[in-house]
């Protein structure tokens, strides 16, 4: 909900959301169209069966396409016939990538992240979000790491200082790399864990 207006404020009508899940409960496409009517969705999961059922709840939505994806290799959803016929020719794009991170090593953000940028026009807004490293420490968050772990699933948490390097070559906008709670809130809430850091990043 935060993202979506910010990147809208700024020219952006056509978007890409990886990892999408279910598409209900006021997402991506819910909130661009409350904004416009004429804004364009991408949606994409790793799922199948998400894909889907994802693609049933948004049938009769001319504006809106679901495909399988998975996001360390974008291009597979970049060269898609749905995506070029969607998007015709526009690349300057807002494209979300959330919740996704943790799970992705760096060299696979590196590879994701430079593909995302050759195809965007300059201009395009990315939003990301990544655990921060009080996974490590935090008990709390240890127990929830371990249940990845038990379902075969790697975590990976970044520091603050290790971002800007790993998602060149975006640069990060002026609001910077801040708690999850506080991005783009006018009134953050008093109290939160710093469970991990949010930022909009931005196609040179």
């Amino acid at each position: 909900k935060r993202a979506v207006p910010y990147m809208h404020a700024r020219g952006i009508r056509h978007f890409i959301d990886f990892g999408s899940a279910l598409p209900t409960c006021d997402n991506t496409h819910l909130v661009v169209e409350a904004l416009d009517q004429n804004g364009k969705i991408v949606y994409s999961d790793i799922d199948p069966l998400t894909v889907a059922y994802g693609q049933e709840i948004l049938q009769g939505k001319s504006n809106v396409a679901y495909l399988q994806c998975n996001a360390a290799e974008p291009r597979q959803l970049l060269d898609a016939p749905e995506t070029l016929k969607l998007l015709g020719a526009e690349r300057r794009v807002g494209i979300l990538y959330l919740s996704l991170a943790q799970f992705l090593s760096d060299e696979q953000i590196r590879q994701s992240f430079q593909i995302l940028a050759d195809w965007c026009a300059p201009g395009s807004f990315l939003m990301l979000n990544m655990p921060s490293e009080h996974w490590k420490t935090d008990p709390a968050l240890q127990a929830v790491a371990e249940t990845y772990r038990r379902s075969n699933l790697t975590g990976y948490f970044r520091t603050r200082t290790e971002i800007p390097e790993l998602v060149r070559p975006w640069q990060v906008a002026p609001e910077g790399i801040v708690d999850n709670a506080y991005w783009n809130l006018a009134t953050p809430p008093s109290t939160y864990q710093v469970v991990g850091y949010s930022m909009m990043l931005k196609a040179l």
